[in-house]
């Protein structure tokens, strides 16, 4: 397996990475532990476990972004998704991914960043996490 290359990432790009390791890591766990129930894959079950693989993808894109506000923002998302999931499932995988957030977090707090860009990333994460929950509902 080839890594990509996060050298020129700058400042937060070992933390993001780390998170985003730590994502993959924990969404394997997560289908692991849905198959050892037997209840099946349902549309929630893959929504969250694309959203784990979208958080990995997305912290890895962060911190390869040589644009301040992109990069905010899809670190933001992240963090957003990371801490929102990490609550939701504190009892099964969210402790991984409260640690995921609070990485990213970090990565932001490491670069300069801007407070809209901030805003608008937490705003894109909530927005996309409620539409998720509402269409995979029932």
């Amino acid at each position: 397996m080839v890594l990509p290359r996060i050298r020129r990432g700058g400042p937060g790009a070992l933390p993001a990475a780390s998170a985003a390791l730590i994502v993959v890591v924990d969404d394997a766990a997560y289908l692991a532990l849905i198959a050892g129930q037997g209840t099946g894959m349902g549309g929630r079950v893959v929504f969250v476990a694309t959203l784990l693989l979208a958080m990995a993808g997305l912290a890895v894109a962060g911190v390869r972004r040589q644009n301040r506000a992109a990069r905010t923002v899809l670190l933001s998302v992240v963090a957003t998704w990371g801490l929102v999931v990490g609550i939701l499932g504190i009892f099964s995988i969210g402790l991984p991914l409260l640690v995921a957030a609070g990485l990213v977090v970090y990565a932001l707090v490491l670069g300069e960043v801007s407070q809209r860009a901030i805003l608008v990333g937490v705003a894109a994460g909530l927005v996309l996490l409620w539409f998720g929950f509402v269409v995979t509902a029932g």
